[in-house]
């Protein structure tokens, strides 16, 4: 784009992947150390002398306890990453501006609109898993589900609904998809931090959810030029998932058909109608010329 640096590929691709890499090793390092813990935990139990007959026990036992403190984990490898990933941004901001870059256009009404696409999305996207049955059929998927809601409700909203969401739209869409877009266009930069978003996820149910959201993410952040609107949706689609997954009588609800396939035809009108409405907003505020 005009006025923003240009970058070889080598560098550009850099760019791109290494606040990805910065999280990622963060996780890996508070998760090695949880798991250190995790197993040691049982030996110490049993003041480190254990016969050979226990020892699928010990290792059951100290499964037991990394999945239970996965989640803490994840929250300090996020609250480790987040000033770093703050200070990227802040001197991409930086970059742009020295550049003569135009700040994108803010449009809040996009920002109130994402909260209702957040919770049409969860619902949309948590109906498809369950009509296909992949998720059954996941072991890693079981797991990831065990390791995200094994804690009190309000940790779960705390870490999945509020501050992962922070974490992960400051990479995937602060970061790797404003930066391949100042190169390229909304589609490839959008579709290629989809995959990266999915394939980060590890297990094929939460990467097929990842992937269509990641789209949904990046298309409210182009329309409203702030990363509040995809911050927004992504937080109210996680909050949702914690919800429909903590509390029963909202389980029970979906054991009806009718509300089933009701509440799935709703989620998809609800998604189609949001778009339409940014989509003619955006339009009336180019002919005003509010937007490029």
């Amino acid at each position: 784009m005009q006025g923003v640096r240009r970058y070889s590929v080598p560098r550009q691709v850099w760019r791109v992947f290494y606040p990805i890499i910065v999280y990622l090793a963060a996780q890996a390092l508070a998760e090695m150390a949880i798991a250190v813990k995790a197993f040691m935990g049982p030996l110490a139990r049993r003041g480190f002398i254990a016969a050979p007959a226990e020892v699928w026990t010990i290792i059951n036992e100290g499964m037991n306890d990394f999945l239970r403190m996965t989640l803490p984990a994840l929250a300090i490898a996020a609250l480790v990453s987040l000033p770093l990933l703050g200070m990227y941004l802040s001197n991409d901001r930086e970059d742009r501006m020295k550049a003569g870059a135009a700040p994108w256009p803010f449009h809040g009404g996009v920002a109130a609109l994402a909260i209702v696409l957040g919770a049409a999305a969860c619902l949309l996207g948590n109906a498809l898993i369950s009509l296909s049955g992949i998720g059954e059929v996941s072991n890693s998927f079981i797991n990831v589900e065990t390791m995200l809601f094994s804690s009190n409700i309000f940790v779960e909203i705390a870490i999945v609904g509020v501050l992962i969401p922070i974490v992960e739209e400051l990479i995937y869409r602060g970061l790797a998809f404003r930066r391949m877009r100042d190169s390229i266009s909304f589609v490839p930069a959008a579709l290629i931090t989809a995959l990266l978003f999915a394939l980060v996820h590890g297990n094929i149910v939460q990467g097929l959810y990842a992937f269509g959201t990641g789209i949904l993410l990046a298309y409210v952040y182009e329309r409203s030029g702030s990363l509040a609107a995809p911050i927004l949706l992504h937080m109210t689609a996680n909050i949702c998932s914690v919800l429909f997954t903590e509390i029963t009588s909202l389980q029970n609800l979906f054991v009806n058909r009718a509300f089933f396939f009701g509440s799935m035809a709703a989620a998809a009108v609800l998604i189609v109608v949001c778009i339409l409405v940014i989509e003619s907003t955006h339009i009336l505020r180019q002919k005003r010329g509010l937007e490029r």
